[in-house]
């Protein structure tokens, strides 16, 4: 139901006509005429109706704070709806775009300990991994298909087993099973630097973190040592991380990898349970719980996870080394996989030829393109998977 101006206020309304084909609101004619719409109760509570079905429909329950720019439910339920309710086409396969970029590990012959990316922008990534222990910005150029470092590297020491979370196109969110610590680093457009913001949180017992932002100042983490996912707030202030809201308990994590798909919403997989899942944190009751059914998914090694938009996330781990896209369906809250059944394989750098894939990162670009990397192959690689339906993508140095 909805009021229609013109019949709920008569001649205090303007009548209908080709811009308002229901009546629209008008001022006094005159201070204290009393002939210009009034501000009523059924007035508000039609707004208010449709804004909460926004939120009913998204599961959301409203956190208390006004709606801003930045940290919007109201606008997250909209998202959640038009996922829901926009058919996608099919992916069908994937493509590399152009030449991949060797980053070698200065101490040996592969990267160590792990690798992390994050998608500053379309174009920009930030890197780091266990061996080089070095924060860097990597640029891809679409024309060309070509990878290239931007700006210096950051030595961040005793970096082991690293996850990233882009806060924005500047700041990272970082954690290391080493070090132990929440960290936010930023780096600078105009000089090319890397710099820690603000104060470190160390967060105690931790082993094989994973992180992923849902909006510029909150991050999901969840490890392999607590067995917990929470929520962990940025004052950007202060510059100081806190856990914000409760834990949740999550059995026997082990290799764990998020990926959000909106401000609410994380994917979830880990090597022990081989479950694909999608975890919703309410900002009202500070709560996190699972939503749907899971899904099983073989993870023989470290999974990573990247979301290409509010229901699809890139999959790949360090057994069949395959790219794999999978889809949560908002109205069944359940999981599944799209494109073919036996997806693309990563093929070997030939360096690396006949070594397994070992702490792979994935980060998506945009909805088509996602960059690739792992220890052994130590390849800097960029994917792209094609729509089954519609034109056909294309970038220099791939044809398809």
């Amino acid at each position: 139901m909805a009021i229609r101006p013109e019949d709920e206020y008569g001649t205090r309304a303007t009548p209908a006509n080709a811009d308002y084909p229901h009546g629209s609101a008008k001022n006094e004619t005159t201070p204290g005429a009393d002939d210009g719409t009034p501000y009523t109760a059924d007035f508000r509570n039609d707004l208010w109706g449709f804004f909460q079905r926004l939120l009913e429909e998204a599961g959301i329950t409203p956190n208390g704070d006004p709606d801003t720019v930045t940290d919007s439910q109201y606008w997250n339920g909209l998202q959640a709806e038009i996922n829901k309710q926009t058919p996608r086409p099919a992916w069908t396969s994937a493509t590399q775009l152009g030449a991949g970029l060797s980053i070698p590990w200065t101490a040996g012959t592969a990267l160590a300990a792990g690798t992390a990316l994050a998608a500053l922008n379309g174009t920009d990534i930030a890197f780091i991994d266990g061996g080089n222990q070095q924060l860097e910005t990597y640029r891809f150029n679409f024309g060309t298909g070509v990878w290239v470092q931007v700006g210096s590297s950051l030595s961040v020491a005793g970096t082991g087993t690293p996850t990233l979370a882009a806060l924005n196109g500047t700041d990272v969110a970082f954690i290391d099973l080493s070090n132990g610590q929440l960290r936010t680093y930023r780096f600078n457009l105009g000089t090319g630097v890397w710099a820690q913001t603000g104060a470190s949180l160390a967060i105690g017992g931790i082993a094989e973190p994973a992180l992923a932002a849902l909006n510029g100042t909150d991050v999901a983490f969840i490890d392999g040592g607590n067995d917990e996912l929470r929520l962990y707030r940025l004052n950007t202030g202060t510059g100081v991380w806190a856990q914000f809201g409760a834990s949740l308990p999550v059995a026997s994590v082990q290799l764990p990898a998020l990926a959000a798909l909106n401000g609410t919403d994380v994917a979830f997989i880990d090597g022990d349970n081989d479950e694909l899942r999608l975890y919703r944190f309410d900002f009202g009751t500070e709560t996190w719980s699972q939503v749907g059914a899971s899904l099983s998914v073989f993870t023989g090694d470290r999974p990573a996870l990247a979301a290409l938009n509010g229901t699809d996330v890139a999959f790949i781990e360090g057994t069949d080394d395959a790219l794999v896209v999978y889809r949560f369906d908002f109205s069944a809250e359940t999981w599944s996989q799209i494109g073919p059944a036996t997806p693309t394989p990563v093929p070997f750098r030939a360096a690396r030829a006949g070594k397994p894939f070992t702490g792979v990162g994935v980060a998506a670009l945009n909805g088509t393109d996602v960059v690739f990397i792992d220890s052994s192959d130590e390849g800097l690689l960029t994917y792209r998977f094609n729509f089954s339906i519609g034109t056909p993508h294309s970038a220099a140095g791939g044809a398809f």
